[in-house]
C-alpha cells in the first residue's frame, strides 16, 4: 500500500514539474526566440505586417531578452516601412488614405531604428561592437528624410503644434546621429542646408504647444534667421521666464534690446524686471537711453519720469513729465503726477521749515509753499480737464490744494 502511494506521488510530481517546466521563474512562458521569429516571419510572408508588428511588440513587452535584442527592432523597422508603403499606396490611389497614420508609421520606424542602433552600440564581453543592422537601417531612414519635413509642415498647417514639434525635433536631432556612420566611422549623412529653417519651425511649433524646453533647445540656431530674430528672441525670453530661468531670460532681453530697441517688448520687459527687483537706477538708465533713441515717444518720457520719482528726483521727474505733455497735450496722467510732485515738494518744505513766524525768512517760505500748491492746483485741474471721469487722477490732490490755498468756494464746489 505504501509502495503504491509512493509511486503515485512520484507520478503526480512529474506531471506538475513538467507543467511548471514551461513557465519562467515568475510564472511566465519560457522565452523561445525561434518560436517568436517563426510566427513573425509567417505573418510577414502573407503581408500581414500589422500582426507581425504586434507579435514583436508583445515579445518585447513580455521578455527581457527580446527587449535587449536588436533583431526585434530591426524587424519592426521593416514592418513599419511596409505599413507606410501600404498607406502611401492608398494615398496615391485615393482609397480612404490616412495621412496621419502614414506619418506615424514613419515616426515609429525612425524610433525603432534608433533603439536598434543603440543596442548594437553596446560592446560585448570582449569589448567589441558588431553592427549587423545599422547600415541597412540607415539606408531605410535616409529614403524617408524628406517625409519628416513634409509631416512637420502638415501638422503645423493643421495647427497641431505638438505633433509638428515631434517630427521637426526628430528630423533635427538625427542630423548627426551615429546610425549614419559607415564602417570606417565616417558620417555618410547627406548635406542638408535647412538647419536654420527647421530650427525656426521647431521654435514656433514648440511655443505653439507650450513646450518651453523645446523653444530654448532650438532658439540659438533659429536666431540665425535675421528677419525673424527679434520675434524668436521674444519667444525665447518668454520661455526662459516660464521655465524659471530668470538669468537667461534677462540675458536674452538685453540682447534683444541692444539689437532691436525699436521692439517695445524688450524695453518694457526689462522695465518690469528692474521694477520687480527694485533696481530703479538701472531702469532709469535704460529709460534715459530710450528717450535718446526715440525722443518723440511720449511713453518713454513718462516711464523715465516715473523712475525719477522713485529715486526722489522730483525736478527731473517734473521736467520729464513736461516733455511727455509736449508730445501729448491731453496727458492727464502726467499732469496728475506733476500735481503729486509739487505737493510732495511743498510737504517736504513744510516739514523742514524751522523758522518762527517772527523770522524775516518765514514770509519767503510761506510764499514758496503757496507757489508750490498753486503749481499743484494747476496740474490737477489740467488732469481733471482731460480725464474728468477718472477722479483718481485729480480729486484728492485738487481737494488738498484748494484747502492749502484757502480756496473755500472752489473746495465746496468740488466736494458737491
Amino acid at each position: 500500500m505504501n509502495k503504491a502511494f509512493i509511486i503515485l506521488f512520484i507520478f503526480i510530481a512529474q506531471i506538475v514539474y513538467g507543467q511548471n517546466n514551461n513557465k519562467g521563474t515568475q510564472g511566465q512562458d519560457v522565452y523561445k526566440k525561434s518560436a517568436v521569429m517563426k510566427s513573425v516571419k509567417a505573418s510577414m510572408k502573407v503581408e500581414n505586417y500589422s500582426k507581425a508588428l504586434n507579435e514583436l511588440n508583445n515579445a518585447i513587452a513580455k521578455y527581457d531578452k527580446a527587449k535587449q535584442d536588436a533583431e526585434y527592432y530591426y524587424l519592426q523597422v521593416k514592418n513599419l516601412e511596409q505599413l507606410a508603403l501600404q498607406e502611401n499606396k492608398n494615398m496615391y490611389l485615393a482609397t480612404r488614405p490616412d495621412t496621419t497614420k502614414y506619418f506615424t508609421y514613419l515616426y515609429n520606424m525612425y524610433q525603432q531604428a534608433l533603439i536598434c542602433d543603440s543596442i548594437e552600440q553596446i560592446p560585448d564581453l570582449n569589448g567589441k561592437t558588431e553592427f549587423k543592422y545599422r547600415y541597412d537601417n540607415a539606408e531605410t531612414l535616409l529614403k524617408y528624410r524628406q517625409n519628416l519635413k513634409v509631416s512637420t509642415n502638415f501638422f503645423y498647417k493643421k495647427k497641431d503644434y505638438k505633433n509638428a514639434y515631434r517630427y521637426v525635433d526628430l528630423y533635427c536631432s538625427t542630423k548627426n546621429n551615429a546610425i549614419f556612420t559607415n564602417k570606417k566611422g565616417e558620417l555618410t549623412f547627406p548635406e542638408e542646408k535647412d538647419n536654420k529653417s527647421m530650427a525656426v519651425m521647431a521654435v514656433l511649433s514648440a511655443y505653439g504647444s507650450e513646450n518651453n524646453k523645446g523653444v530654448v533647445k532650438y532658439l540659438d540656431e533659429a536666431m540665425q534667421d535675421a528677419a525673424l530674430k527679434y520675434k524668436l528672441l521674444e519667444l525665447g525670453c518668454k520661455s526662459y521666464f516660464a521655465l524659471g530661468d530668470t538669468a537667461k531670460a534677462v540675458e536674452k532681453l538685453k540682447t534683444g534690446y541692444a539689437q532691436h530697441a525699436e521692439q517695445e517688448y524688450f524695453f518694457m520687459s526689462l522695465v518690469k524686471y528692474y521694477n520687480d527687483t527694485d533696481n530703479h537706477t538701472a531702469c532709469l538708465d535704460l529709460a534715459k537711453d530710450m528717450v535718446k533713441k526715440f525722443p518723440q515717444k511720449r511713453n518713454y518720457w513718462f516711464i523715465k519720469a516715473k523712475e525719477e520719482e522713485m529715486l526722489d528726483k522730483c525736478d527731473d521727474a517734473i521736467d520729464s513729465h513736461m516733455k511727455a505733455i509736449a508730445l501729448q497735450a491731453d496727458d492727464a496722467e502726467s499732469y496728475s503726477s506733476i500735481g503729486a510732485l509739487y505737493t510732495s515738494k511743498a510737504q517736504k518744505l513744510y516739514r523742514n521749515n524751522t523758522l518762527s513766524v517772527t523770522n524775516p525768512g518765514y514770509k519767503e517760505v510761506k510764499a514758496q509753499l503757496k507757489k508750490l500748491y498753486q503749481n499743484a492746483k494747476a496740474a490737477y485741474e489740467s488732469a481733471k480737464k482731460y480725464a474728468p471721469n477718472d477722479r483718481s487722477l485729480w480729486y484728492d490732490g485738487l481737494r488738498n490744494a484748494y484747502f492749502k490755498l484757502n480756496m473755500g468756494k472752489e473746495l465746496k464746489e468740488l466736494e458737491n
